[in-house]
């Protein structure tokens, strides 16, 4: 991650976290919402957005967490991590 540090994350990890993605119908929100409920379980969702940098700046305003993809320029404050989807 260019010299970035990356965490892994599960799904059951970030179950009840508030959640930050692109409106529904989108790829992303559609990835998180089979993620979630391959766990039997609801992304907690409390912002969508068209823009991956608008979506991007609320995370790192703390607003929430979210799927971005890795093209996105990395924000200040974010921690990025990768999901681990199994």
């Amino acid at each position: 991650m260019d010299g970035e540090r990356a965490w892994d994350a599960t799904v059951d990890e970030l179950a009840g976290q508030p959640f930050v993605t692109a409106r529904k119908g989108h790829w992303a929100h559609r990835l998180l919402d089979r993620l979630f409920a391959a766990r039997d379980l609801t992304p907690k969702i409390v912002c969508e957005s068209d823009e991956y940098s608008a979506i991007a700046d609320l995370i790192s305003a703390g607003l929430g967490i979210g799927l971005v993809p890795r093209l996105c320029p990395p924000q200040r404050h974010a921690s990025p991590r990768r999901l681990d989807s199994h």
